[in-house]
């Protein structure tokens, strides 16, 4: 790359867009291709249970509703204002045809697109006419990663010090492999922060703030979570811009409350209304518990970036750069670790205003300063362009944990031969028997692999099915263990059936694992394969 005094051009980047979305798909291309014998690839390779709740939304969107209604646990719950996103697809479907997990897919690469073109919207924001610094900071936030790759091997996989090889929320393409609605958030997030950047500059017209809020609208719509954060953020910022522009005070205030305003009825919905039902309070609030990785963690998981941008961010500052990056990067450090369980969440779009530090850190202090180092002299021996060599050395450096993410996904896939990864087809076309031949007032019992995977195709409801989004999950497995225990008497079962309401009893690979041949149940039985026998108790 060489050259100032221009944006970055569409063309330089497509490349590595393309790049980006085979790294992110080719995994889920070879556990579709290698799906063992008589097995259905479930269609998910992180949060695996969760790709069922989508996937439902998906559903429910297509059979005309705009609430999401809850149907991973038999107690009655209001429907809620709860995955838009995926309702929306599922209209889209309705109209154009398909089925739920292509539009999943589909949904997938247009959120990738998008996401890495507003990554572009935002670099050119925060570094008008400096395209070399767009360039670097554009590719830093896409493949940028921290120090798991060489850590993580030697401690543990799992361990929360390395973030960028275990949590969706961290990067971009870790949330390539989870769901659709965090991709497009990411990219909302972009273009929110790009458009608020701009706050104090007269040049910009109102349609432009106007255009800030439909996007805050969005992100309430596709990550309610990032709602309070987002919102936070701004009003320090605005806060921020206008004491050190006092004679824009009015005009400052007006644009941010204009952007920041859409979001606080999501606020008051999902942190006021919401939680007035007790059951909706434990499965947003006392279920969901995704805590941050520790400081140290954050620290790790962004390995060369976190360096690069402190490095930068004290020459950032006296060059009266845009205080929106570093008060972005601060102020979500420090809400991570608020009192909530789901803070971990609050993670998702950290990574850019860190890599766009670490890009001004690399582009303005370390290679400025590499220059007068004899180590330079020598590296100009070896090539006409030393700062691009050592610049690609630099950015390759941070990529290898992008890396090892996709090469343990594709082992995991490799190594998995069952649930959560695939499904017997002797299951789904018991599954879609069900669908087939039940309604919204229809309550299942299945063990958990059926139990999540039911709620994709069926309007009625599953005994459990999910981590979260069932109601005392632990003590209904426990139900369900008994259930199928030889030793448990027709008489108990049938009072568990009328004390739940449940109409359809699935007996199929998972539930015969507590080998319950021994059995015989007093209903009656509607469907039957080589691997799955279904009960109605009516």
């Amino acid at each position: 790359m060489s050259g100032n005094g221009q944006d970055i051009p569409l063309k330089k980047i497509l490349p590595f867009i393309v790049c980006f979305l085979l790294m992110g798909t080719v995994p889920f291309v070879i556990a579709w291709a290698i799906a063992p014998e008589e097995k259905v690839f479930a269609g998910g390779l992180v949060n695996v249970d969760d790709v069922s709740v989508y996937l439902s939304a998906i559903r429910q969107g297509a059979e005309g509703k705009w609430l999401f209604h809850f149907t991973f646990s038999p107690e009655q719950m209001s429907p809620r204002i709860t995955y838009p996103f995926y309702l929306l697809i599922g209209c889209l479907m309705k109209l154009l045809g398909g089925s739920s997990i292509t539009w999943f897919n589909i949904s997938k690469v247009i959120s990738v697109i998008f996401s890495l073109l507003a990554v572009r919207f935002w670099v050119k924001r925060i570094f008008p006419n400096e395209r070399r610094v767009q360039y670097t900071a554009w590719l830093l936030i896409a493949f940028g990663s921290g120090f798991g790759w060489f850590l993580a091997p030697v401690f543990s996989v799992d361990s929360p010090l390395f973030p960028d090889i275990n949590f969706p929320d961290w990067t971009l393409l870790n949330s390539f492999f989870s769901a659709p609605h965090m991709i497009f958030a990411f990219g909302l997030i972009a273009i929110f922060m790009g458009i608020l950047s701009v706050v104090d500059q007269t040049e910009f017209r109102w349609n432009y703030f106007f255009a800030g809020a439909v996007v805050g609208i969005a992100i309430g719509s596709s990550y309610s979570f990032l709602v309070g954060p987002i919102g936070l953020i701004a009003g320090i910022f605005t806060l921020i811009t206008s004491v050190r522009n006092r004679h824009s005070l009015r005009r400052i205030w007006a644009r941010g409350i204009v952007m920041i305003a859409p979001l606080i009825p999501f606020l008051y919905y999902f942190g006021v209304v919401s939680r007035r039902e007790s059951l909706w309070e434990q499965l947003l609030f006392q279920n969901n518990i995704i805590p941050p990785p520790p400081p140290l963690g954050v620290f790790l998981g962004f390995g060369l970036l976190a360096i690069f941008a402190l490095i930068g961010v004290r020459s950032w500052m006296k060059q009266g750069r845009n205080l929106l990056v570093p008060v972005w990067a601060g102020v979500n450090f420090l809400i991570l670790y608020l009192p909530f369980p789901f803070t971990g969440r609050f993670a998702l779009g950290f990574i850019i205003p860190v890599a766009t530090l670490a890009a001004y850190g690399l582009e303005k202090i370390v290679f400025p300063f590499v220059k007068t180092l004899t180590f330079y002299r020598k590296v100009a021996r070896i090539t006409l362009t030393p700062i691009d060599t050592l610049r690609r050395v630099f950015i390759i450096l941070t990529i290898p944990s992008s890396i090892l993410v996709v090469v343990w996904t594709v082992q995991n896939v490799i190594l998995t031969q069952d649930f959560p990864l695939y499904y017997h087809v002797d299951e789904i076309e018991a599954a879609e028997w069900l669908a087939d031949h039940t309604n919204e007032d229809d309550l299942v019992l299945a063990y958990y692999p059926m139990g999540n995977y039911l709620p994709r195709l069926i309007t009625g409801k599953v005994f459990l099915g999910h981590l979260f989004l069932t109601v005392n999950l632990d003590e209904k497995l426990t139900l369900v263990e008994k259930f199928w225990d030889s030793n448990t008497s027709n008489s108990w079962r049938a009072d568990i059936i009328l004390d739940w309401g449940v109409t359809y009893i699935y007996q199929g690979h998972y539930e015969n694992a507590f080998d319950p041949r021994s059995i015989t149940l007093p209903w009656e039985i509607v469907f039957k394969n080589d691997q799955v026998t279904i009960y109605t108790t009516r």
